[in-house]
């Protein structure tokens, strides 16, 4: 399973897979979708969509409208609205979680870094 977020911005932030393609290009692409389905619901005259679903041969790309921008998911065919929502705030809670500090390997301290050049 592939799945990313396309921030309101244009930044693209890879959740989890690999991406095939360039990330501009995919957000780009991910927002001209989203954009265009909205429109046509309120054209049509439904309320604006939470989420569009592509499906193909294999495997369904889902698009879905989150508080941070909006989540790309690549899954199986059949998934229900509930499991891809519950995927969704998975993803969503660890990337507001951060990453542990890195462990530092160097022998220095921020005090002999700053005095490095010092005469």
């Amino acid at each position: 399973m592939t799945a990313a977020l396309i921030q309101p911005d244009g930044r693209l932030t890879p959740l989890r897979g690999e991406l095939v393609s360039d990330p501009a290009s995919i957000a780009a692409l991910g927002h001209a979708v989203h954009a265009a389905g909205n429109e046509l619901a309120i054209r049509v005259g439904t309320a604006p969509v939470k989420s569009i679903t592509l499906h193909g041969m294999e495997n369904s790309l889902t698009l879905l409208q989150v508080s941070q921008g909006v989540l790309l998911l690549e899954h199986g065919k059949n998934i229900s609205p509930d499991v891809l929502q519950a995927m969704s705030e998975d993803l969503l809670s660890q990337l507001a979680t951060p990453p542990p500090p890195a462990e530092s390997f160097s022998s220095f301290s921020l005090s002999d870094a700053l005095h490095a050049t010092a005469p």
